[in-house]
């Protein structure tokens, strides 16, 4: 047995060598992937830390997507657990059907997000690697791309915010520009239609804003290759043009299935008729955080609660390397081809774009193009940016191996200028460490007085004195490498004097803003929570304090509240209802101050609230109070309940005032929008209806009736939900602004609410068929890409 394992493992081990030897810029790259992620690796049973959006977010809705799946074995289509039910499939963050969500039906949800970020970091550096080959650069400088663009701050930060949607749709950017790039070269429209697969897995991956900036983007790129090479592809421009075009046509009707139902719930989400300017523009880049670009603690950090800039840290950080930005200074002035050219203006446009309202170019995405107003955050376009330096730093470098010792001579200049640099730098940190009032002088010049309240400003100081010393000793560094170079040639000594160089400078600043936690230490369940657990009722719980929403969706408790920015206007306008509240329309939560009309909640068959202070409200009974009070409404009305009458009130003010009034009483009767074929005025009184199973995508109840009335389930109204009685459709009411109700007649009823939305079922059929096509091409064209493929292994072997 002992010798079986000696044997497997030589075996395993020889399989690395021979992997390391043959593709040694891949085996760099997924080196320093994985050990970067090193404190993840040794603590393989801890979860990546703070990762916020992981823990708020993001782990109940992939928990909840694996859990229904195994238990009930369908996707889960509808969340009943947050603003009391919501189209899980129609939000795009639910990430469906990307096909890395498989990781989590294999291995534990919670520890999976750290792993899927090794992925991530080891694909954009492979993808960024082989674009790099593909435009020409030598095996050296491509793996400094690569390494680059993996270990920059517009990627590494993404750790921080937990934002592992975004990595995933980020990482397929620069495999489209690869090939996008083979079809401009084979000028083949066959590359157009492959490109569309990891354009629609950017758009499957959960987070539409970077799918969309990376799909503009690499538009631009092609658009631009084009211009610059316009001779070359005139008598081909026609199919050429197409390229792009049958792409997005691929990815949409490949991703159709989440497309559709998206484009639904975008329709009746808070944000159908697009966000205020405003609102919009917030996180956008004011241009004078650039100095954080090279100086990245400038403006303080977010790990000793130091940051003093505008927006917040992460979703502003552009630091992408003292090293890479310096040989991509030295591909802007010495080696001006059409590809710097490209990556200059793809990197310029990116920084404007991502000034905001701080610039003309979002004002214009923003009024004139279609969807730009359905975005926040305009400094999430800074990946580009981050991507086009990691490819500019690989130019300069090649400029050093294409021109060898010739190259040398003209950066003479630029070596003056670093040293230039480097001395100014020395005097200025000097000169304020024999000044008394070094922190003063900050505060006079930088601070000026008005910012960083509450921040002690020595540390500030400290900060961005090291990120000086840093840089001038990185600025020391490169200009004895450019003698190296003038001396040796780009030796093995000077590429590993390089590698190590980029990978410490940026390995050591995105290291810092992880750890690893114990799941159980992450996810503790309050003892308010578990009070509320030992009820095995059907009800929800509105957590006035906003401090429970986690947790309440952990422990898969239905809940009023969420956190979600594509939750449903009309709910929203419902429960606003409830009492004074923050009005920011287009937030992803609700933040209420009061409760002025407890019938809203009982509506919501709301039976427990969670509160931070004592509640006037004579309705609630105080069963809990240590820190925050939980209190119960003794008569909550229940899930569904019959109701004889029905008034029809078609005026959503007027139906908002009678549902205020203190003399309208929902047992009595319902207000309805329409009613066709229905009796108003039935003689059947009010009664609870019996839940006999409650599934996210079917409710299946049992009553019986003994005269007409209207079985009024309290559950979300949308399009998609069907209704059977005796096993026969019938007609969904819009009931009491946002619910659902259907009438009965007398008798015995088995009823079944099934969500079975046609966008997903046309969607579901264009991606299967077009998936089926797609195969069947790519198998009839096999011959012919797998030359290509052979091709291709030279770029990385």
């Amino acid at each position: 047995m002992i010798s079986c394992v000696t044997k497997s493992t030589k075996y395993f081990l020889q399989i690395i060598k021979k992997f390391a030897l043959e593709y040694k810029e891949i085996f760099i790259i997924l080196l320093i992937s994985v050990s970067f992620f090193y404190k993840l690796i040794i603590n393989h049973n801890r979860m990546i830390y703070p990762a916020s959006d992981v823990i708020s977010m993001y782990s109940f809705w992939r928990s909840f997507l694996v859990e229904s799946v195994l238990k009930y074995h369908t996707f889960p289509l509808w969340d009943p657990y947050m603003f009391s039910g919501i189209p899980f499939l129609g939000d795009a963050q639910s990430g469906m059907f990307y096909p890395f969500t498989l990781l989590f039906y294999l291995f534990p949800i919670n520890l999976v997000f750290g792993y899927a970020f090794i992925l991530d970091f080891f694909l954009i550096g492979l993808f960024t690697y082989l674009f790099a080959r593909r435009i020409g650069l030598e095996k050296f400088s491509s793996l400094v791309s690569g390494i680059s663009m993996m270990l920059s701050g517009t990627f590494t930060l993404l750790i921080y915010e937990g934002h592992l949607f975004v990595a995933d749709a980020i990482i397929w950017f620069p495999l489209i520009l690869f090939l996008f790039e083979l079809a401009l070269i084979k000028k083949q429209i066959i590359f157009g239609i492959i490109s569309g697969i990891p354009l629609s897995f950017m758009v499957l991956a959960g987070h539409t804003q970077p799918a969309v900036f990376g799909s503009l983007a690499s538009l631009g790129y092609f658009a631009l290759r084009i211009i610059m090479d316009y001779k070359t592809y005139k008598k081909h421009i026609l199919p050429i043009m197409f390229v792009p075009i049958i792409a997005f046509i691929v990815a949409f009707l490949l991703s159709s299935i989440q497309i559709l139902p998206s484009l639904q719930l975008s329709r009746l989400s808070i944000r159908s008729a697009g966000l205020s300017y405003e609102f919009a523009s917030d996180f956008a880049l004011p241009p004078k955080q650039l100095v954080s670009f090279l100086l990245p603690h400038f403006f303080g950090s977010p790990l000793n609660q130091t940051y003093w800039g505008k927006g917040n840290f992460w979703s502003l950080c552009g630091y992408a390397g003292i090293l890479p930005l310096i040989f991509a200074g030295i591909a802007v002035i010495y080696n001006r081809n059409k590809y710097v050219l490209i990556f200059v203006l793809l990197a310029l446009f990116a920084l404007l774009f991502s000034f905001g309202s701080h610039f003309f170019i979002f004002p214009i995405f923003y009024k004139y193009v279609p969807g730009f107003n359905m975005f926040r955050v305009p400094a999430r376009f800074l990946y580009i940016y981050g991507f086009s330096i990691s490819i500019l730093a690989g130019i300069g470098i090649n400029f050093f191996i294409k021109n060898k010792y010739a190259s040398i001579i003209k950066v003479k200049k630029f070596e003056v200028l670093l040293l230039g640099i480097f001395l100014t730098i020395i005097i200025f940190v000097l000169s304020l460490n024999f000044r008394q009032d070094k922190i003063v002088l900050l505060e006079k010049f930088i601070l000026k007085n008005s910012y960083a309240l509450g921040i002690n400003h020595s540390t500030l100081y400290f900060q961005i004195q090291n990120d000086l010393i840093i840089l001038s000793i990185f600025i020391i560094f490169s200009v004895i490498i450019l003698r190296l170079l003038k001396r040796y040639g780009l030796s093995f000594i000077i590429k590993v004097i390089i590698i190590a160089l980029i990978t410490f400078d940026l390995g050591s600043f995105g290291m810092k803003f992880y750890e690893t936690r114990n799941i159980n230490e992450v996810f503790t369940i309050p003892e308010i929570i578990r009070k509320i657990k030992y009820d095995k009722s059907k009800f929800r719980v509105f957590d006035l304090s906003g401090k429970f929403i986690t947790p309440l969706s952990a422990e898969r408790i239905e809940s009023v509240t969420g956190i979600n920015s594509s939750y449903l206007k009309h709910y929203q306008e419902f429960v606003w209802l409830i009492g004074d509240h923050l009005k920011t329309p287009y937030e992803n939560f609700l933040d209420f101050y009061n409760i002025k009309n407890p019938k809203i909640l009982k509506m919501l068959n709301v039976k427990y609230v969670i509160s931070k202070g004592a509640l006037p409200n004579k309705e609630y009974a105080n069963i809990y109070n240590k820190n925050y009070y939980l209190y119960q409404d003794i008569d909550i009305l229940p899930r569904a309940y019959i109701v004889g009458n029905a008034n029809v009130i078609q005026d959503k003010k007027e139906t908002f005032r009678i549902l205020q009034s203190k003399n309208y009483n929902p047992k009595e009767y319902i207000l309805l929008e329409k009613a066709s074929r229905v009796t108003l005025k039935n003689k059947e009184k009010f009664r609870s209806v019996k839940i006999t199973s409650y599934k996210p995508n079917e409710i299946k109840l049992k009553t019986s009736v003994y005269s007409s009335g209207f079985l009024v389930l309290s559950e979300i109204w949308y399009p998609g939900w069907k209704a059977y009685d005796n096993g026969r459709e019938t007609e969904i009411l819009k009931t009491n602004y946002m619910f659902r109700s259907i009438y009965l007649k007398k008798g015995m009823h088995d009823i079944t609410f099934v969500y079975d939305p046609i966008s997903y079922k046309i969607g579901k059929a264009i991606s299967i068929l077009t998936l089926f096509v797609a195969i069947l091409f790519i198998h009839r064209n096999r011959k012919y890409l797998y030359s290509h493929v052979r091709s291709i292994q030279t770029f990385w072997a």
